[in-house]
């Protein structure tokens, strides 16, 4: 069998005006729709590289230079613990930006007081009582 033969008659023959209308349409609104994905999708990487160099510069010793004092020969946060009177420091230990505190008070009883770093207070005493 032989390869059917291809005549000058086949060539493509333009199209009807209105489908020419139709398809130019079609290819404006496919430009439009592409080119809105591209500068959405560039904001979305733009944000993306944003919060990534941002996240880096925050770090926790940043956040206790804003809010409390440091001391410039160390570099470390430094203030005062203004406890109640009568209250002496038995022990202390340290967790992230706050202090655990156990205290005796003036009668001699036993409390655990919280101190926070960043706010420069304490915020909460708890009174430790033997239970019978």
């Amino acid at each position: 069998m032989a390869a059917p033969a291809f005549n000058n008659d086949d060539e493509e023959k333009p199209l009807d005006p209105i489908v020419e209308n139709v398809r130019r349409r079609m290819m404006r609104l496919m430009i439009i729709s592409i080119g809105v994905m591209m500068i959405g999708l560039m904001a979305v990487l733009g944000a993306i590289v944003y919060k990534f160099n941002t996240s880096d510069d925050e770090s926790p010793k940043t956040t206790v230079q804003k809010k409390s004092s440091l001391n410039i020969d160390t570099g470390y946060p430094e203030g005062n613990i203004s406890l109640p009177a009568g209250f002496t420091i038995e022990s202390s230990s340290i967790a992230g930006d706050r202090i655990l505190l156990n205290v005796r008070d003036g009668n001699g009883m036993l409390q655990i007081a919280v101190f926070d770093m960043l706010s420069a207070k304490i915020i909460a005493i708890f009174p430790v009582v033997n239970q019978k």
